[in-house]
């Protein structure tokens, strides 16, 4: 049975990636929606105006184009800002945290506890460039970020978990 152990002492720069690879994963559908509205409202009140011109649409549509970015970026600004808030309160962020990954599960080991994740009890498993992420439910999770592994652990951990969880993937 491979196992493979590793630790990880947690950065902010670690929860922000994982806190934003989460919130990616679930607006997706809200975005196609908002830019299907950015783009079909217009329509709407010129279908109930005939004097509604192209000149007026284009006006609108960049009006809620230029609203779209700025709002987006004042929710990745404020979004930015709580997740520092959370790590700074969240003291078990900041633990020495022992990994061990094998054919059974995950367990991780610090000095408040450890806890022991069968594979079947795992809800999903993520990668992007910055690190693998064990959700255990939509918003909890392990973060193993690769800035701590070999590139032989990181393709001896996806094989495991490939292996003995379902997909894992990559975002």
């Amino acid at each position: 049975m491979d196992t493979l152990k590793f630790s990880v002492l947690y950065t902010l720069e670690d929860f922000r990636r994982y806190s934003f690879a989460l919130a990616r994963r679930q607006n997706r559908i809200a975005t196609l929606l908002i830019i299907i509205f950015i783009f079909l409202f217009p329509f709407f009140l010129m279908h109930n105006d005939n004097a509604f011109s192209w000149t007026m649409y284009f006006i609108v549509l960049s009006s809620m184009f230029v609203a779209a970015i700025i709002f987006g970026a004042l929710a990745v600004f404020i979004a930015r800002i709580r997740i520092a808030k959370v790590f700074k309160t969240n003291k078990t962020l900041r633990y020495d945290l022992h990994f061990e990954v094998n054919e059974s599960g995950v367990s991780c080991t610090s000095e408040q506890g450890n806890a022991i994740v069968k594979w079947e009890d795992v809800y999903k498993v993520l990668e992007d460039k910055f690190g693998i992420y064990i959700l255990i439910a939509k918003t909890q999770g392990f973060i193993v970020p690769k800035r701590i592994l070999t590139d032989d652990d990181i393709s001896s951990i996806l094989k495991i978990m490939e292996e003995n969880a379902q997909k894992v993937k990559r975002i």
